[in-house]
C-alpha cells in the first residue's frame, strides 16, 4: 500500500514538471529604455520544485571579450501568474553582473511581459522592458 502511495506520488511530481507551462523553448526579446533596437534572444526553461532553471542565448551586443552569441544561466520562481528570475552570462569576463526579471505569465500561460533591471549602487538601477513566448517549434540556441 505504501509502495503505490509513492510511486503515485511520484508519478504526479512528474507529470506536473512536463507540464508546467514554463517548461520548454522560449523566444523573447528584451528593450533597452533609450532608443536602440530590442535584443532577441532564445531560452530554454525546465521546471523544479519550487521554481525553474535554464539557459538563454542572444546576440553578442555589448561585449568585446564575447563571442557572436552570449549564453547565460537562468534561475527563478513562479507563484500563480507572476515569475521572477535571475540571469547571469555563461564566461564573459566584461558581464559578471546579475540581471533580474520580473513579469507577469499570460493566462494562456503562453507569454511573459515585464521588466528587467541590473542594480547599480552609485545610481539609479539600469533597466528595461522585456517579453517572451513559448516556442511550438523548438530549435536549440547557438552555442559560441
Amino acid at each position: 500500500m505504501l509502495q503505490r502511495v509513492i510511486e503515485n506520488s511520484i508519478e504526479t511530481k512528474l507529470r506536473s514538471a512536463t507540464t508546467s507551462p514554463l517548461g520548454g523553448h522560449w523566444i523573447g526579446q528584451y528593450d533597452y529604455p533609450f532608443a536602440e533596437p530590442g535584443v532577441p534572444f532564445v531560452a530554454t526553461l525546465s521546471h523544479e520544485s519550487g521554481g525553474f532553471t535554464g539557459t538563454s542565448s542572444e546576440p553578442n551586443t555589448f561585449s568585446r571579450a564575447g563571442g557572436s552569441h552570449l549564453i547565460a544561466e537562468l534561475n527563478g520562481v513562479l507563484t500563480a501568474d507572476s515569475i521572477e528570475f535571475s540571469k547571469v552570462y555563461r564566461n564573459v569576463a566584461d558581464a559578471t553582473h546579475t540581471i533580474f526579471y520580473s513579469g507577469i505569465l499570460s493566462p494562456t500561460q503562453d507569454r511573459i511581459e515585464g521588466e528587467w533591471y541590473i542594480p547599480i549602487p552609485w545610481r539609479n538601477d539600469f533597466g528595461g522592458s522585456f517579453w517572451m513566448k513559448k516556442d511550438k517549434t523548438a530549435h536549440p540556441a547557438p552555442e559560441d
